[in-house]
């Protein structure tokens, strides 16, 4: 995806894509053979309006979980906002060696990752904090964007699947 401000003036600007993963990835799959990897740093905690309320929580297991790909989504819930740490996370479907797999490019900062009870993992690329405008520390500190007059700032995802052994 491509911005491009025509306007004079400075715009701000944040992007987040909001993409479910079906799981399990065919109907003979098995949750308790589906993994999943996100590279994540700490998490801004929320408050009862899902909004970073200025703590922050790291070096928990499912935190190790996460980072290592250890996190089996038979019977786990999560609904979490992270600073990612690298570009990629990863559904591994070891039952079948199949993995799905979702980039996001530099511009993304965050990793909003949920999973309920639906037959789905969430896991949301983000360029800046939830309600950065309203946190302790500056926007641009959270990650808002400001695109100069005339400038155009590109945004890359990539999305596939490949075999593993």
């Amino acid at each position: 995806m491509e911005i491009t401000n025509d306007s004079e003036a400075r715009m701000p600007f944040l992007l987040a894509y909001h993409t479910a993963l079906r799981v399990p990835f065919h109907e003979a799959g098995d949750l308790s053979q589906i993994y999943f990897r996100a590279p994540v740093g700490r998490e801004l905690l929320r408050g009862e309006r899902y909004l970073p309320n200025g703590a922050y929580g790291e070096g928990r297991p499912r935190d190790f979980a996460l980072a290592n790909g250890t996190f089996c989504l038979k019977g786990s819930t999560i609904s979490a906002f992270y600073e990612r740490t690298g570009n990629e996370v990863c559904l591994t479907d070891r039952g079948n060696s199949t993995q799905v797999f979702y980039r996001a490019g530099e511009g993304f900062r965050y990793w909003m990752l949920w999973r309920g009870k639906e037959p789905c993992m969430v896991a949301e690329p983000q360029t800046a904090a939830i309600d950065c405008f309203h946190l302790s520390a500056p926007a641009q500190e959270n990650g808002l964007i400001a695109i100069r007059s005339g400038e155009t700032r590109s945004f890359v995802t990539l999305l596939g699947i490949r075999k593993i052994n």
